[in-house]
């Protein structure tokens, strides 16, 4: 492999994912073989989208800085929940379910209730 990437010039893709992003593939322990065997150099969107929307980026931003007309791309092909992020959503869930504490006994014999009676007019007004 040849020194540092030159950023002034377009790369072809073909050799950088040949020369850059295979051996980089290796050196993380991710599987780096070819025709669907292993991680591809466009798996990246779909990982950063994922990151993005488990970070609470907005979809619409996410699809601006990805190129895509709108969100429902973004939304429906290329974010994919990780299971930290289900797992809060259920608690969040769980955590409405839980039942109000029993009203205070002394507040509800000082309540009073006022019955509401029509005032007689078709605007359906009532009066106490």
């Amino acid at each position: 492999m040849s020194g540092a990437v030159d950023y002034d010039r377009p790369w072809e893709p073909g050799t950088f994912v040949k020369r850059r992003f295979r051996p980089a593939l290796v050196a993380a322990g991710l599987p780096s073989g070819t025709r669907g065997a292993g991680v591809r150099f466009h798996d990246l969107r779909h990982t950063y989208a994922s990151l993005c929307a488990s970070a609470g980026v907005r979809s619409q931003q996410v699809a601006e800085w990805m190129g895509h007309a709108n969100d429902t791309v973004t939304r429906l092909i290329y974010t994919h929940l990780f299971a930290e992020d289900t797992a809060a959503a259920v608690a969040a869930l769980e955590g409405l379910s839980a039942r109000p504490a029993a009203p205070d006994p002394a507040l509800a014999a000082t309540a009073s209730v006022t019955a509401l009676r029509p005032t007689g007019t078709t605007g359906g007004s009532f009066a106490r």
